[in-house]
């Protein structure tokens, strides 16, 4: 619960918006990817981050806060 508000913190202080290859810019405690996407489900099935774009397989690659939360 702190580890994906304190990631939501961190996006919304870095623009609001994280794509996949920006993980590496991340915290050190959120830079695999695994853990990152994990945290990023939780924060977008909670209704705080949106998906905005896709891969070809479906999978997310960039999600945006979402500011009337």
């Amino acid at each position: 619960e702190r580890q994906a508000r304190d990631l939501l913190d961190w996006i919304s202080n870095h623009g609001g918006k994280l794509h996949q290859n920006d993980f590496k810019r991340l915290p050190s405690a959120y830079r695999s990817a695994k853990k990152a996407r994990l945290l990023l489900d939780k924060l977008a099935l909670a209704g705080y981050l949106r998906a905005t774009k896709y891969s070809a397989r479906n999978s997310v690659t960039e999600w945006k806060v979402v500011n009337d939360v």
